[in-house]
């Protein structure tokens, strides 16, 4: 059976990242606040749901405890952040999927 140790507490992470030696990493606060300072506007509660998936499927690219901060600030640095039509409040996605005007 596998232990898991867990590097930080999960105040606003839904779900830990797990890591190469198994163990999970949860972002605190401080971070959390860091990167929703740097990156306005994304969705960093989704990203990191999608990075933990992503080091879940990967087993041999998991990132390390000294990495996995870099890997974060990585991942959101690529990620762009939803087109908001300023005009409506909408993002484009949700205009696109609009069929409110066919009958």
């Amino acid at each position: 059976m596998n232990q898991i140790t867990i590097h930080q507490e999960a105040p606003m992470q839904e779900m830990g990242i797990i890591l190469k030696d198994g163990s999970l990493f949860y972002v605190d606060d401080e971070f959390m606040q860091i990167l929703a300072h740097t990156h306005k506007g994304k969705d960093i509660q989704q990203a990191l749901n999608e990075m933990a998936s992503w080091c879940y499927a990967n087993p041999s690219k998991r990132k390390t405890s000294r990495g996995i901060k870099r890997f974060i600030n990585s991942w959101l640095s690529r990620q762009r952040a939803p087109i908001v039509d300023s005009t409506r409040n909408r993002t484009l996605q949700e205009d696109y999927n609009d069929t409110s005007w066919a009958i």
